[in-house]
């Protein structure tokens, strides 16, 4: 069953070697040095250029252990004048060691870089390589600087997350760099190549969204434990992060002295009212506020709701056909009664009191135990059901539209409304001090109890609704959205990486690069020439690529700014914006008084350029779609 297909690959990158037309004999001798093997088939004047390679690569964990391996026997960055950056801010876990052959044991805890710059150092000790643990985002961009970036000669992306690969990608098309990007999802991977001025970026394309949990299944009618993972998921989030976020914004809003009047203008919903005051009323002072809040939660998420959902759609409730609405997949929930005994119940307290209390400040010095004495002092307000509380039954609903016809249900009157107001206004009072630090999620760190709660939450929803629960393990493993790695697929993948490196630092031709897409569970390979950058019309005389970026010298006059334009691609300038900062608009009157002034005066000059968003008309007064960005440099040197 498990005994591979017998076949055979046959894969050749004659491309790499050195053509006829300039093959030189010298180039292949033996030097009796690490690199003769190398030299015979790349020739030297090749293998040095490898050597004097500039590379910043990002991410120090599967692929990137296999990279920087290859890095090592290749002679990357061996010379003097090269250099190896590397980044990753994790650290190692003992699930890493599986694959992440770098690491061993000893390593646990220890910066994923700098131990995997150590271990290729032994390797090959030529190699001049800076290990480092930034993570590479807007928060680094002084670290990681668009000179960083024109120093480089290629980046190699080792991510593992769409976000960072986006944001890498922009910044080597911004600075004209050559990007390899790979990926490997368990038996699946990719390796893309972006070329300078030739072809599209890792952002031209984008895959389809996954298939999402409709959100009446996750909030009433779970049928699988992947549907309560992600509930417990989301009420972690809520709970430990968005909720806490939402009152620091709120307190801080607050601080302007007429923030309640500009809300009495605004007039928000009742809804919107209520959720604020609820917001910036959760501010609990000690540990037994905090076990009291995960008490009320527990009978809110496991008792209450239930109770709520039942009562709103009884057991024998049918559907318009006749047939019964509780039929799978549909299963329906039983409510649970707090037990302090049940480890399960206690489980869900403890984990839960612990994040509160994180948050909060609040030192947490008791065990389960102790827990335990405190819980059974709590009282709990009394529950009463809702005779008109809607339940959304459509799984294609979205979450704007019950909220809007929740709002609907709205029945206040402006006293009532006043009401809400002055509540308002008690409820910032008493918590214009309160501090609190929202919780990230962190999967991979298993002392900060965030699996723990997801774990148990999810497994006593699970419980009311009959579905078999699962372990932490696997809990872990959909809340963290993690596919097993392959070490096959994975050195398969930093292979190809490799070759296409080898490619540009040869200049090869266009049509000598491929991306590759393969799922070895298949088997399955497929390789293509990398999509060519696609142009644009600008007038009948100019097209731009992603690529293109205008570039205007020296300090001056906002008017002359716009006059350049006009002489050199015959375009009218109609707005010039920096950051989010309308600079000028034909819009706004007001705005010809800058027209003589220098750009220096109206823009804050940091570094040696500013990037700007410009907008164009053509001399007939129709609009330019998708003009380049535009960087002026305050020197003209």
């Amino acid at each position: 069953k498990f005994t591979p297909l017998s076949q055979e690959l046959f894969f050749d990158v004659v491309e790499v070697v050195p053509s006829i037309e300039h093959f030189d004999v010298k180039s292949f001798e033996i030097a009796h040095s690490r690199n003769d093997s190398q030299n015979i088939c790349l020739g030297k004047e090749l293998s040095e250029a490898i050597a004097n390679l500039k590379i910043f690569m990002i991410g120090a964990g599967a692929i990137g252990c296999e990279m920087m391996k290859n890095f090592a026997m290749l002679g990357v960055a061996a010379d003097p004048k090269g250099k190896i950056v590397v980044t990753d801010n994790d650290l190692i876990e003992k699930s890493n060691l599986n694959r992440q052959f770098l690491f061993r044991a000893n390593n646990i805890g220890q910066s994923k870089s700098a131990c995997a710059a150590a271990a290729v150092k032994q390797m090959n000790p030529q190699l001049n390589i800076d290990s480092q643990t930034h993570k590479v985002g807007e928060e680094t961009e002084h670290i990681y600087t668009d000179l960083f970036f024109r120093n480089t000669h290629v980046v190699v992306n080792a991510l593992d997350n769409v976000p960072a690969r986006l944001y890498v990608d922009g910044r080597c098309v911004a600075n004209a760099r050559p990007l390899v990007d790979s990926g490997t999802m368990g038996t699946k991977g990719h390796v893309q190549v972006v070329l300078p001025f030739k072809t599209a970026s890792y952002s031209s394309t984008r895959d389809p969204p996954e298939d999402g949990i409709p959100m009446c299944t996750l909030k009433s009618f779970p049928s699988k434990i992947e549907h309560t993972i992600q509930w417990a998921r989301d009420k972690f989030s809520s709970l430990f992060n968005l909720i806490p976020q939402e009152a620091i914004n709120v307190i801080s809003k607050a601080k302007d002295p007429d923030f309640l009047e500009k809300v009495k203008i605004k007039k928000p919903s009742e809804r919107d009212l209520r959720r604020t005051i609820r917001v910036i009323s959760i501010h609990p002072k000690t540990l037994d506020d905090c076990v009291e809040l995960a008490r009320k939660k527990f009978e809110s998420y496991y008792t209450n709701n239930i109770l709520q959902l039942m009562y709103a759609i009884p057991l024998d409730k049918k559907n318009k056909d006749g047939s019964l609405f509780w039929s799978l997949p549909k299963r329906p929930p039983h409510p649970l009664k707090f037990d302090p005994e049940d480890p399960s119940h206690m489980d869900f307290i403890y984990h839960t009191t612990y994040l509160y209390a994180k948050i909060f400040k609040i030192p947490f010095d008791r065990d389960i135990n102790g827990i335990k004495t405190i819980v059974k002092q709590v009282v709990l307000p009394q529950f009463i059901l809702k005779t008109d509380k809607y339940i959304e039954t459509d799984e294609n609903a979205t979450k704007e539209k019950q909220e809007e016809i929740e709002k609907q249900q709205e029945q206040l009157d402006e006293k009532e409304y006043q009401d809400l107001l002055v509540r308002l206004g008690e409820a910032l009072e008493k918590a214009k001090h309160l501090q609190v630090s929202p919780e990230e999620f962190e999967k991979d760190d298993d002392s900060n109890h965030h699996i723990d709660f997801i774990t148990i939450a999810s497994n006593l929803r699970a419980e009311q609704y009959g579905i078999q629960s699962v372990d932490r393990f696997k809990t872990k493993g959909i809340a963290g959205k993690i596919i097993p790695a392959m070490a096959t697929t994975t050195s398969a993948i930093a292979g190809l990486v490799t070759i296409e490196l080898i490619k540009i630092v040869k200049d090869c031709p266009f049509e000598k690069f491929k991306s590759t897409w393969l799922n070895l569970a298949l088997p399955f390979l497929a390789i293509a020439e990398p999509a060519e950058c696609p142009k644009t019309k600008i007038t009948d005389d100019i097209y731009v690529t992603l690529w293109d970026r205008w570039v205007v010298k020296g300090d001056m006059a906002l008017g002359q700014f716009l006059n350049y334009f006009k002489k050199t691609y015959k375009l009218n300038p109609v707005a010039v914006v920096s950051n989010t900062e309308i600079i000028y608009s034909v819009l706004f009157p007001a705005h010809k008084k800058r027209i003589p002034q220098k750009l220096s005066k109206l823009i804050e000059r940091k570094g040696d350029f500013v990037d700007l968003a410009v907008s164009f008309e053509t001399m007939s007064g129709n609009d330019v779609p998708e003009a380049p960005p535009v960087r002026l440099y305050w020197e003209k040197a």
